[in-house]
C-alpha cells in the first residue's frame, strides 16, 4: 500500500458582485485570486456588510474523493441560501507547495478558465450568475488530474450569494474546501475458518476466503487458483468499494484427491487497477494413506496332474491402497510350494503377476493337495488377502509278480510236487 502524507489544495471561490460600477464587471469578468487559498483573499474584500460564511446559506463542493493521475472528472459547486437571486463562484487548485494542481475545462457557458500568476482558476460568467433565480445555483464543469502523483488536492471554493441589486450591500460570501487523495490500491485474503483439512481419498472439500479491497478507491478484484489440485472459485472476480470485503468459496475437485499426500492450492488476488497489489492464501487439503492389496486366479486354480509332474499356477497382485507399497506373498497348506517373486513393490492401482509352483515330490499320493497364498501389505501388515488352489493326484492301479529264490531249477520227485516264492 502507498500512504501519501502531502495535501493539495483546490480552492473553489464563488465570486458576484452588484454594484453600479465594478461590480457590473464582476458579473462576467470576477478577478482572479479571491479563492480563500494561502495568500489570497477572498469575495468579502468587496462584498462588506455581512459575515463570512453566515448561517442561513451554504456552499457545497462535489469533488473526487480519489484521483488517479491523468483521469478527467466532473466537479460539481452548489451555492444556496433563501431569498437570494444571483450567484458567482472561482476556483483554483493547488498542491502543498502552492503550486498549481491539475487543468480545469468548461462544460457549458456557465464557466470560464483564467490563469494569474502560474495559477489556473474557474469562475462564473455572466450567463453563469443565473440572474433571477431563486435561493440556490450550482455549477458543472470538468477536471483533470495531474499526470503523476503529486499527493493530496484540495478544493478550495468562495462564492457569492447576491439580491440581484445595484451595489454590494446584501451579498453573502461564503468558503469551503474538499480534499481529494490519489488513488492507492491494495487486496487482502484471509480465511473463514481453517486452511488445513483432512478428506478421504476422492472426497473434495472447500474452503472460504474474504477479500478486502485495502484501497481507497473502488476497484475489481481477480482470483486465480493455482497448485497441486483441480480447484473453482464461486467468483473469478469481486468488485468492491474501498475498505469492503466478501467472502468467496474454494472448491478442491475430489477428482483430484487420488492419492495419499498434502494438496497445496494457491488463491490469489490481483487488483484490476494495480497489477502490482495482490495477496495470496494457500489451503493444505491432506488425504492419508489407505493401504490394500487383492489376489485373483489368471486362469484355473484348480489343475489334476502326475507324481512326477508338479503344477504352476498364475496369480495377479494388485495394490488396491491409494499409495506405492510392498507385498509380500507366503505359501501354506498341503504341498510344498513356492511363489516367485516372494515379494513385489507396486504403485498405487498397479497390478503384477507372479507364479506359484507345487513341485512333484511334494505329491507322492493320491489325493487333493490344498495349498494357499497369502499377500501382505508391508506398509500395513494387517490388509492382507489370500487365494487357493487345489492340486489333484489322480489315483493309478498297477501290479507286479516276481519271484523269491529260483523259478526253474527245482526237481522233485512226482509224490513230493515242487513249491515257489512269489513277491506281488
Amino acid at each position: 500500500m502507498i500512504n501519501l502524507k502531502n495535501i493539495f489544495a483546490i480552492c473553489v471561490v464563488l465570486l458576484f458582485v452588484v454594484s453600479s460600477s465594478s461590480v457590473f464587471a464582476f458579473s462576467f469578468d470576477p478577478p482572479d485570486e479571491k479563492t480563500g487559498a494561502p495568500g489570497e483573499g477572498n469575495c468579502t474584500q468587496c462584498h462588506v456588510g455581512n459575515s463570512l460564511n453566515d448561517s442561513g446559506g451554504s456552499l457545497m463542493l462535489t469533488v473526487p474523493q480519489v484521483y488517479t493521475p491523468g483521469e478527467m472528472y466532473d466537479i460539481v459547486v452548489n451555492l444556496s441560501r433563501n431569498g437570494q437571486s444571483r450567484w458567482g463562484f472561482e476556483m483554483t487548485a493547488l498542491n502543498q507547495n502552492n503550486v498549481r494542481a491539475g487543468t480545469f475545462a468548461i462544460a457549458d457557458t456557465n464557466t470560464q478558465v483564467s490563469e494569474t500568476n502560474s495559477k489556473q482558476y474557474i469562475q462564473h460568467t455572466t450567463t453563469g450568475t443565473a440572474a433571477g433565480k431563486s435561493n440556490n445555483n450550482q455549477w458543472t464543469f470538468k477536471w483533470t488530474a495531474p499526470n503523476t502523483n503529486v499527493g493530496p488536492i484540495m478544493f478550495y471554493a468562495a462564492g457569492n450569494a447576491a439580491n440581484n441589486g445595484d451595489g454590494a450591500a446584501g451579498d453573502f460570501i461564503y468558503t469551503n474546501t474538499s480534499t481529494s487523495e490519489i488513488a492507492t490500491y491494495g487486496v487482502t485474503l484471509a480465511s473463514v475458518g481453517t486452511l488445513s483439512k483432512t478428506v478421504s481419498t476422492g472426497a473434495g472439500t472447500s474452503y472460504t476466503l474474504r477479500v478486502t479491497n485495502t484501497g481507497n478507491d473502488s476497484d475489481t478484484i481477480r482470483l486465480t487458483t493455482s497448485g497441486d489440485a483441480t480447484a473453482t472459485l464461486s467468483s473469478s472476480s469481486v468488485s468492491l468499494a474501498a475498505g469492503a470485503s466478501r467472502n468467496v468459496t474454494m472448491t478442491v475437485s475430489g477428482g483430484s484427491l487420488t492419492s495419499a499426500g498434502e494438496y497445496k492450492v494457491n488463491v490469489t488476488a490481483t487488483s484490476q487497477k494495480d497489477s502490482s497489489k495482490t495477496d495470496t492464501i494457500t489451503t493444505t487439503t491432506t488425504v492419508p494413506p489407505v493401504y490394500g492389496v487383492t489376489l485373483a486366479g489368471v486362469g484355473s486354480l484348480q489343475k489334476t496332474t502326475d507324481v512326477s509332474t508338479g503344477a504352476s499356477y498364475t496369480i495377479r497382485v494388485t495394490n488396491t491402497g491409494n499409495t506405492n507399497d510392498t507385498v509380500r506373498l507366503t505359501t501354506s497348506g498341503d504341498a510344498t510350494a513356492t511363489v516367485s517373486p516372494a515379494s513385489i513393490s507396486l504403485n498405487q492401482g498397479a497390478s503384477r503377476t507372479v507364479t506359484l509352483r507345487v513341485t512333484g515330490d511334494a505329491l507322492a499320493r493320491a489325493g487333493d493337495y490344498v495349498v494357499k497364498v497369502t499377500a501382505t501389505s508391508q506398509r500395513d501388515s494387517s490388509k492382507t488377502a489370500e487365494i487357493t488352489t487345489t492340486t489333484t493326484i489322480s489315483s493309478v492301479y498297477d501290479i507286479t509278480l516276481a519271484g523269491v529264490g529260483a523259478l526253474t531249477s527245482e526237481t522233485s520227485d512226482a509224490s513230493e510236487g515242487v513249491s515257489y516264492t512269489l513277491r506281488i
